[in-house]
């Protein structure tokens, strides 16, 4: 189209052609933002990914506790009665010793991390207390006074 062409000697062939033009830019103008939103994507689902093992390691680490409590709840032995026999094994305690550890720490609730592994797990606190509950066998727990007990305690 010359620059003294007017509008009314356009042809429906020339309007045509613009428009195919500027599709045309249109359309790399899209596969171009295409392009740079796919690298932003996948930057972005790799740093979610790494900040997903970095959170996970972290509530790995916070988990341990109930690891113990729970296991205390199911067994009747906590952390502390595990350590303690092993250090009293290895001489570095007595066994009066390792008694009085025993009465202090096992049973010990993990209140620390408490909210947040509810969190992560999608629980309420009744819910995770209900379920502790349920797997306290009836030979070794005894509930006494509406307080739960061991039937044989660490003497």
């Amino acid at each position: 189209m010359s620059a003294e062409q007017t509008a009314a000697e356009l042809t429906t062939r020339d309007v045509l052609l613009q428009v195919d033009r500027r599709l045309t830019l249109i359309e790399g103008d899209l596969r171009s933002l295409d392009e740079k939103v796919e690298t932003l994507d996948t930057r972005l689902s790799t740093r979610i990914e790494a900040l997903d093992l970095r959170l996970s390691a972290k509530l790995d680490d916070k988990i341990d506790g109930f690891h113990y409590y729970t296991t205390y709840i199911k067994f009747g032995l906590g952390r502390a009665s595990y350590d303690a026999s092993q250090e009293i094994r290895n001489h570095h305690l007595t066994r009066q010793e390792g008694v009085a550890l025993v009465r202090r720490f096992d049973g010990e609730f993990p209140e620390k991390y408490f909210s947040e592994i509810l969190s992560s797990l999608e629980i309420k606190p009744e819910r995770f207390l209900a379920l502790c509950d349920n797997f306290r066998p009836a030979h070794l727990w005894e509930k006494v006074e509406g307080k739960w007990r061991l039937r044989h305690p660490v003497v």
